[in-house]
């Protein structure tokens, strides 16, 4: 009984952490787009390297699809 318990609570600290790493690399995707933005706006960046550097950091993926995996994986971890 005590290593159920164990493994139980061992599997509640496993599924935090994780969606602990899916919020923190959304913030992580919004925080680096504004300021990528910023940039872009404030004449640092032009068109093309604003793009270049926003195709690199999200790996040709969009912000919505990173999103998307992200809660998908939040939710799992709430099942």
């Amino acid at each position: 009984m005590k290593n159920k318990l164990e493994n139980y609570g061992k599997e509640r600290e496993d599924l935090i952490k994780q969606i602990e790493f899916c919020q923190y690399y959304k913030e992580k995707i919004r925080e680096t787009l504004v300021d990528l933005r910023r940039q872009y706006e404030s004449g640092l960046l032009d068109h093309y390297t604003y793009k270049g550097k926003v195709n690199y950091f999200l790996k040709n993926r969009t912000a919505e699809e990173w999103y998307a995996m992200y809660d998908d994986n939040i939710a799992k971890c709430h099942r």
